[in-house]
């Protein structure tokens, strides 16, 4: 029998199966797009987190940068003279996408050699699942890392026993 063309039914079926094929990229595009973000934000505050610290190397300057609100990150330089609970005014502020929660809570210090003194940890708790959503910062290193268990999404889940670092 010779055939030219194709049938209605076999017609449906291929849209069908690209309709299908269509709705699962959709769906894992809009996941990949909410861990990207996720990521993005933790690759920024750890990009600004050095520069700062960079900073107070080349400067001979202290800095520190706090987060206000949990949306916020608000840096701030200041001499050995000045006082570090002082008025003065932030360089400059970043907002953020995603709440954060810092532990301990205080402003991260760098000394004019870079250092800190003790570690913080940040963490950005989402439902999104990324590769990448805290930071620990030592005296001498900046690190990203990977929450394990969300949990509470507050200071008592943000513990280096709980972060894998990458």
């Amino acid at each position: 029998m010779n055939r030219r063309g194709i049938t209605l039914i076999e017609l449906l079926a291929v849209i069908a199966v690209m309709s299908i094929l269509l709705a699962l990229a959709t769906i894992n595009f809009r996941n990949w797009s909410a861990r990207q973000r996720v990521e993005s934000q933790v690759r920024e505050m750890y990009a600004e987190i050095m520069s700062i610290r960079q900073q107070a190397m080349v400067t001979g300057n202290n800095y520190d940068f706090r987060f206000t609100g949990g949306v916020n990150m608000a840096f701030r330089r200041y001499t050995s003279d000045e006082s570090r609970g002082g008025a003065t005014p932030a360089l400059f502020q970043k907002n953020l996408q995603f709440p954060v929660v810092a532990n301990p809570a205080n402003p991260v210090e760098f000394n004019h050699r870079g250092l800190t003194v003790g570690s913080t940890l940040i963490c950005v708790f989402t439902n999104e699942n990324p590769s990448r959503d805290a930071l620990v910062i030592t005296p001498a290193r900046i690190s990203m890392g990977k929450i394990r268990v969300q949990g509470s999404q507050d200071a008592t889940a943000c513990t280096k026993n709980n972060i894998d670092l990458k």
